[in-house]
């Protein structure tokens, strides 16, 4: 098949335009501390199981955390506290995403918001959609596992995007324990 058939150019095309779709997908988005709370999009997220659905959820990295700067940025004791949203901001997108996630708990009490890429792994503080509302339960046994991913980022075991792709490994591929699995949503 030659480049000159109509087949063949819009395959090209098609090929062209979705890699374009991912790359602009991959930018990070942050909104700053005024930006006001954006509204979700109308469409439904879906739990798969206890995780965040990966089409409301992706991920969003901060473009402020960059591998040369970890150790004065998230290897700094302290350093995710400088970039945490207000709790007002928080408990906004929060009612938001239990209405858009479709909870039969609406009880905010029993969520903590979530980042998709956790802060001190180089996640977006602000952007919806590295934010999700988790039960509290399991954002504990997350953070073991991020705390340790930080540890080995910041003694320069691992990359910090290494640590990333481990931390959605371990989020989106291998879910949370067997013994949750009978939390009720």
């Amino acid at each position: 098949m030659s480049i000159s058939s109509p087949f063949a150019r819009a395959f090209i095309l098609a090929g062209l335009a979705g890699i374009f779709l991912v790359i602009f997908m991959m930018i990070p988005q942050q909104a700053p501390a005024s930006t006001p709370v954006p509204v979700l999009a109308d469409a439904e997220c879906q739990m798969r199981g206890l995780l965040p659905d990966p089409v409301c959820t992706p991920g969003v990295i901060n473009p402020d955390v960059t591998q040369t700067n970890i150790h004065q940025t998230i290897c700094v004791s302290g350093w995710t506290a400088t970039i945490r949203p207000s709790t007002s901001y928080i408990q906004k997108i929060e009612q938001l995403q239990i209405v858009s996630y479709g909870y039969k708990n609406t009880n905010a009490i029993d969520y903590i918001m979530d980042h998709a890429i956790s802060l001190q792994l180089g996640g977006n503080a602000t952007n919806p959609v590295n934010l999700w509302p988790q039960l509290a339960a399991p954002s504990r046994e997350d953070d073991q596992e991020e705390n340790e991913l930080r540890r080995q980022v910041c003694e320069d075991k691992i990359t910090l995007i290494e640590a990333q792709r481990q931390e959605m490994q371990l989020k989106y591929n291998n879910g949370y324990r067997p013994h949750l699995s009978n939390i009720k949503l």
